[in-house]
């Protein structure tokens, strides 16, 4: 359990370090707005995105440990009955467990990070949990842990 809760913090660690933030609500910021600036446009993602790492993509267990990241996140945040884009940070290829992803997003689909062009803003990101971090995620459990008490 420790070297996964090592791997989730380096995983995190690397993904916080690939973006970028500013202090655009501050008038005095010296930090221009990239979204706004006329030298460079670059792709704008409005609305809620759910940022992803799939380590199990054509899994359907794995896959449902992430759905249920979406439902546990969504219901915190009162997010369910909205628009949500999935950003997928992996490389992975399509998977004949894409089209659930569509259902979710309620029409927003998803997007992966390999196709986006050099800059994009995200204007409202979500972080999410890896799937192996999921509270029905049985992997990490011990023999003991897995029996029911009554």
């Amino acid at each position: 359990h420790r070297q996964s809760t090592q791997f989730y913090l380096h995983h995190h660690k690397l993904v916080m370090q690939a973006l970028v933030f500013n202090n655009y609500n501050n008038p005095n910021s010296p930090d221009q707005h990239p979204c706004s600036s006329d030298q460079h446009q670059p792709k704008v993602l409005d609305g809620v995105t759910m940022m992803f790492t799939r380590y199990e993509y054509a899994n359907t267990f794995h896959q449902m440990t992430d759905w249920y990241n979406i439902y546990v996140v969504g219901t915190r945040e009162n997010l369910m009955e909205s628009k949500i884009r999935f950003l997928f940070l992996d490389g992975h290829p399509k998977g004949a467990l894409d089209s659930a992803w569509e259902v979710f997003s309620r029409g927003l689909g998803f997007v992966r990070v390999k196709s986006l062009p050099g800059s994009v803003c995200i204007s409202n990101g979500i972080l999410m949990p890896m799937g192996y971090r999921s509270p029905v995620d049985v992997h990490g459990m011990t023999p003991h842990s897995k029996r029911c008490r009554g």
